[in-house]
């Protein structure tokens, strides 16, 4: 299992975080789905690894990135348009992005597996 995840340890990430998790997608959060496999004796033991990278965008770059998630793409025409707003104010008025042309998404890779056991 592999999750590309946005890196909140970085303030305006973390309001993009704010807002997708206003509209869903938190099920790699809850962790739910790890305590399923620790608690089930048909798999080994859960292995991960973790990644750092960073994407290159402009302000409405991030826009469009959030406008692409598939639980905010299939909201009604003005409940998308709204997000995509929110996001642009947030590009214009955050402190560390607002003014700027390029700005630096960090993202980390959260990779996860393990393998079915013969019982």
């Amino acid at each position: 299992m592999v999750w590309n995840m946005r890196d909140e340890r970085t303030d305006w990430v973390a309001a993009l975080g704010e807002i997708r998790r206003r509209y869903g997608d938190i099920r790699y959060e809850t962790g739910r789905w790890r305590k399923a496999l620790d608690a089930s004796d048909l798999f080994s033991p859960l292995v991960e690894e973790h990644f750092a990278y960073d994407q290159d965008l402009d302000p409405e770059g991030v826009v469009e990135l959030m406008a692409s998630r598939s639980f905010i793409a299939a909201l009604d025409d003005d409940e998308h348009r709204a997000v995509r707003d929110e996001v642009r104010r947030l590009m214009a008025e955050h402190p560390e992005t607002a003014g700027r042309g390029r700005l630096v998404l960090p993202y980390r890779t959260d990779a996860y597996w393990t393998r079915r056991l013969n019982l």
